[in-house]
């Protein structure tokens, strides 16, 4: 008799506990969704008509750089990033959420990502915004104060950002 009721009690605890973690995914999913609905009614760059963000290399948690793009206070054109990192053969893994906003592009001449991506760029007015892998934005306003600092004159060069345009490159 106390078998088959503690057999009973852990079989209403697993179905309990597979509830939870089901509600949870579902959370999670529409989260995303309203983030990503949230991110689509930010304004763009008064100034520039065209903003891609390229996201280089494989070492760094690339989801936590792309969720950091996404809650800044503006939109961007296009979030691009290589197929894998070349140099260790190693393909960049990322999340559903990531994968539903981030562009994948091969290099298949092995130009590197900047000129790969400005021969992609046609557009004279397109400026580019290169990030580390790994580089989270931590104020919301931080990607269009780059943009402003951006000039044709002198791109914008720290340690994990550059932005310029395809005559600085």
């Amino acid at each position: 008799m106390k078998l088959s009721l503690i057999i009973t009690l852990g079989f209403i605890a697993c179905i309990v506990v597979v509830l939870l973690l089901g509600k949870g995914k579902g959370k999670s999913n529409s989260d995303d969704s309203m983030a990503l609905a949230d991110y689509g009614k930010r304004p763009t760059h008064p100034n520039f008509p065209r903003v891609v963000v390229t996201i280089d290399g494989c070492s760094g948690d690339i989801d936590a750089t792309i969720k950091s793009i996404l809650s800044q206070s503006i939109q961007v054109s296009e979030i691009t990033t290589g197929v894998s990192d070349e140099k260790s053969k190693q393909t960049c893994e990322i999340s559903n959420l990531c994968k539903s906003v981030l562009n994948r592009y091969k290099d298949p001449y092995n130009k590197g990502t900047v000129k790969s991506t400005f021969e992609r760029e046609l557009e004279a007015d397109t400026i580019v915004v290169f990030v580390k892998r790994g580089y989270i934005f931590t104020d919301n306003n931080e990607l269009k104060k780059f943009l402003d600092k951006w000039t044709p004159g002198a791109a914008v060069e720290t340690k994990n950002i550059s932005v310029m345009n395809g005559n600085q490159c």
